[in-house]
């Protein structure tokens, strides 16, 4: 046998392969680390096998594109601004940031504006999709918008928060608009942006409130607090105290009196629900704020009731504020119950109020119900759908970080499944049945039966019956030694614990009610029926055994609010409030709060002293007869008028003679009342009240509306309004009729409606200054066999509105147009009028139709006119 052998000139290069090779394979694992290809695999590879994933793939992309063209000089400053904030792990703004730019929408005509970084955390500059705050210059506007941020949708939950926006507005409270766009900036396509409106006039308006002020809180304490800049010197609780109240657009502020007068109205009130200096409801819109509560439990979007996200609304028709839904980030913050004192500080102080409360626990439930979900559900799936597919594609071969900053979107997740899963949490939390404990016994001095018995829970709870035996107790058999016990509601009949905070719990009270003298020859049990506070159904009845032995405890009760009838002879009959016939001097104001039902006898007369107002939470009935009429009317000048709010039920009025007005607030004009920012164009106002009124007569009012109603039902049949400074009737966002009414020497529009589905019937107006019939701001409006004479404009159809006019319309004299159709607001769109078998007699010009509206005469198309709006109200 032959045996080879191996050199070492071999040996030595074989060594040397060995170890380039584990060199070469070692630097290529740091080259792939450092590339992160594993990171990138891992990512990608969990996004392809989300089921959605190809379904996303295909779907169809219709959104608006944003083109953003930027000066190279100014997007170098904006990349230097987020190259500072990268390194510092903050954004700190100053006041040259902005940068001027040109922005267009779907390719259309470029508009100026100023742009500037946006976003104090990382979330929103860190990646390649960095955030923008944009203005639009020369009153320009987006989609109705002025000024408006876009950013990553990740920064806001993605759908969940266009969904929770959404959900707000459908329900009436006031919320941003938000939309997704496709951005394009300096021509590089940068993907789906979120568009999120900012804070702005049109943002009122585009929730169907008048113009008015909006305050918020100062961050500059939160921001000083929050890492990395972490102050040991500043605390959390400080800093809710700390917040100074502002408001938005000072400088526009500055130039409009009456919203000056607002604002410093927003201020004081923000400041009373900082310092608790009112009860809340007199702070806080309570119907509005309980919606907004219970629809930001149901999304977990708790993080925008954070002091340095909220913001108010301050309604100038009730001077209360109502919150804003901005910046939810559902799921940011763990869902709580905010009776809990884990809330932010305002929220809990609204919640101590028993009005807020009961409204945030009866929406609470109403929202949270298996039905409404369904339907909401089926309201919104197909366009959230396409957003979330749309989102979950863009994400294909991205980057890890960017893929990890959107973890809700892959893995099959469903935003319906967990929101059914927070509505089923909360209705576990209100179908609790032990909400109260307590004990009884009989006091050794008074002999008399004492229940003491508190809350369990960190919600309300109403006390609905008391039964001894077999007796049960009427609301005067039950008193309560605590003196200022809180959530005691006389007016409402009945009894309501308040919530066991965190803080009692460490030597919780009782609240003790005296139920009468017995004596007792056996154990006797006492029945207590109740319910949390809020809820119309469902009951738990708990029994108490009566003990030998007593004990006081010192709990504040709640006064309720007070009724004001100051001079006038009235029965108060269980809640029926009857006021006498007569002839009354009123000195001071009239308040009735909600809960009431108010009826003025036929016959009686109110003779207000100038300044006094009339402001009733419940339905009125004044039923007056031909020949016994109701009066309203001046003392010996004129009165600021009368004020419905957020009734449930009708009010009816009939044979009712209403005159002298001059109206509360100088916004409208110059003769009103001011009083804290409180403005009404009417002088008779209902907000939120559905209303009825026949055979009425409105005279001499200087107000801007005689009568203004607002997001109600209405019925005007056979009134009379005769001469008036401005406008007769105004209707805002309401649905009614008009029948054989009457208008007289009107100064303004004889009826004038926005957003709202009218039928006008039968009518006269004659010598009325401006339009007789003004149809605005997406009004469906029905006319038929009315008579029209010696006006400016006959009717008139305007801003997306459509304008039927039925035969037997008759209109005479029309100094301008018998009719017209036009766009007015750049928020809206051009008209329509349809015209019928009409007879135009003596009019200027029979038809003014603008350009892109639409007006027909008996089915034929009429000719357009191009002219400018602005002329037509220079004239």
């Amino acid at each position: 046998m032959k045996i080879n052998t191996v050199t070492n000139s071999q040996s030595k290069n074989n060594k040397l392969f060995v170890v380039l090779l584990c060199t070469t394979f070692l630097g290529f694992g740091v080259y792939l680390g450092w590339k992160n290809v594993p990171g990138f695999i891992k990512a990608n590879f969990i996004l392809l096998r989300d089921s959605q994933l190809i379904p996303s793939l295909l779907e169809n992309n219709e959104l608006d594109t944003l083109h953003l063209n930027i000066p190279f000089k100014n997007f170098q400053k904006i990349q230097s601004k987020r190259l500072e904030a990268i390194e510092n792990k903050r954004l700190v703004r100053t006041d040259d940031d902005f940068v001027k730019a040109e922005i267009s929408i779907n390719g259309k005509e470029q508009i100026p504006c100023q742009l500037r970084l946006k976003g104090h955390l990382s979330d929103h500059w860190s990646g390649d999709k960095f955030s923008l705050r944009v203005n639009l210059k020369k009153n320009n506007l987006i989609n109705g918008m002025s000024t408006f941020s876009i950013q990553d949708p990740a920064t806001r939950s993605d759908t969940l928060e266009w969904a929770f926006l959404t959900n707000l507005k459908k329900e009436g409270c006031i919320s941003i608009r938000y939309y997704f766009v496709n951005l394009i900036i300096n021509g590089k396509k940068m993907g789906i942006y979120a568009l999120e409106e900012h804070f702005s006039k049109e943002m009122v308006e585009a929730n169907q409130r008048r113009l008015g002020v909006i305050g918020y809180f100062d961050d500059y304490f939160f921001w000083k607090k929050y890492p990395p800049t972490f102050h040991k010197n500043i605390s959390w609780q400080s800093i809710y105290l700390s917040a100074e109240p502002k408001v938005r657009e000072t400088k526009k502020l500055e130039l409009n009196p009456s919203l000056n007068v607002q604002a410093h109205s927003t201020i004081k009130l923000m400041q009373a629900l900082k310092e608790k200096e009112l009860p809340a409801s007199k702070i806080l819109d309570h119907e509005e704020t309980g919606k907004f509560l219970a629809i930001t439990r149901l999304w977990s979007t708790n993080h925008g009731l954070g002091i340095d996200d909220i913001n108010f609304y301050f309604n100038p028709v009730t001077s209360l504020l109502e919150p804003i839904g901005f910046d939810g980030q559902s799921g940011a913050v763990p869902m709580e119950c905010f009776f809990s004192s884990n809330v932010n500080p305002w929220v809990k102080y609204a919640l101590e109020d028993s009005k807020i409360a009961k409204s945030y626990t009866f929406y609470l439930n109403k929202f949270s119900d298996y039905e409404y979900l369904l339907k909401l559900k089926s309201n919104l799936i197909k366009e959230e759908s396409n957003y979330r597919k749309l989102l979950l594609a863009e994400m294909l071969w991205e980057e890890p970080i960017q893929i990890w900053k959107d973890p809700k979107l892959i893995n099959n997740y469903d935003p319906w499944e967990e929101l059914f899963k927070r509505a089923d949490q909360i209705k576990k939390e209100l179908s609790e049945d032990n909400l109260t404990s307590g004990y009884a016994n009989i006091d050794s001095n008074s002999s008399e039966l004492c229940l003491f018995i508190r809350n369990t829970t960190t919600q309300p709870v109403e006390l609905k019956n008391i039964k001894v035996g077999e007796k049960v107790l009427n609301h005067d058999e039950i008193m309560t030694s605590n003196s200022n016990s809180s959530y005691f509601q006389a007016r409402e009949k009945t009894f309501v614990l308040p919530p066991l905070m965190e803080q009692q719990e460490i030597k919780p009270k009782f609240i003790r009610l005296t139920l009468g003298k017995y004596k007792l020859n056996k154990p006797e049990i006492i029945e207590v029926e109740c319910r949390l506070w809020g809820l119309d159904k469902g009951t738990d009845t708990i029994l108490y055994s009566v003990e030998t032995l007593s004990f006081d405890s010192d709990l504040l009760p709640l006064s309720s609010p007070e009724l004001q009838l100051n001079g006038l002879d009235f029965n108060l009959l269980d809640n029926k409030i009857t006021i006498e016939e007569g002839n009354y001097s009123v000195e001071k104001n009239i308040y009735i709060p909600s809960g009431y039902i108010v009826s003025i006898d036929k016959g009686t007369t109110l003779n207000f002293f100038q300044g006094t107002t009339f402001v009733s939470e419940s339905p009125i009935l004044a039923l007056g007869t031909e020949e016994k009429n109701i009066e309203f009317k001046s003392f010996s000048e004129n009165w600021s008028g009368v004020l419905l709010y957020n009734t449930s039920a009708y009010s009816k009025f009939k044979w009712l003679n209403i005159s002298d007005v001059s109206g509360v607030g100088k916004a409208s004009n110059q003769n009103g009342q001011e009083i804290n920012g409180w403005n009404m164009t009417g002088g008779i106002t209902a907000y939120k009240s559905p209303i009825e009124f026949e055979n009425c007569h409105f005279k001499n009012f200087q107000t801007e509306d005689a009568l203004n109603i607002i997001s109600s039902t209405f019925t005007l049949n056979k009134c009379t309004f005769v001469n008036l400074y401005s406008d007769a009737f105004d209707g805002d966002f309401v649905t009614g009729n008009l029948k054989q009414c009457v208008f007289k020497d009107v100064n303004g529009d004889g009826v004038d409606f926005s957003g709202s589905l009218v039928m006008v019937e039968k009518c006269v107006f004659k010598n009325i200054k401006d339009k007789a019939i003004s149809v605005g701001e997406n009004s469906s409006v029905n006319i038929n066999s009315c008579s029209i004479d010696s006006v400016s404009y006959g009717v008139v159809s305007k801003d997306l509105s459509e304008t039927i006019v039925a035969s037997g319309t008759k209109i005479t004299n029309a100094s301008n147009a018998a009719f017209a159709a036009f766009q007015k607001k750049e928020t809206f769109g051009p008209a329509s009028i349809s015209v019928f078998n009409t007879n135009i007699m003596s009019c200027n010009k029979r038809f003014l139709i603008q350009n892109g509206s639409i007006g027909k005469l008996d089915g034929e198309l009429l000719p357009n006119e191009v002219f400018d709006t602005k002329e037509l109200y220079e004239n």
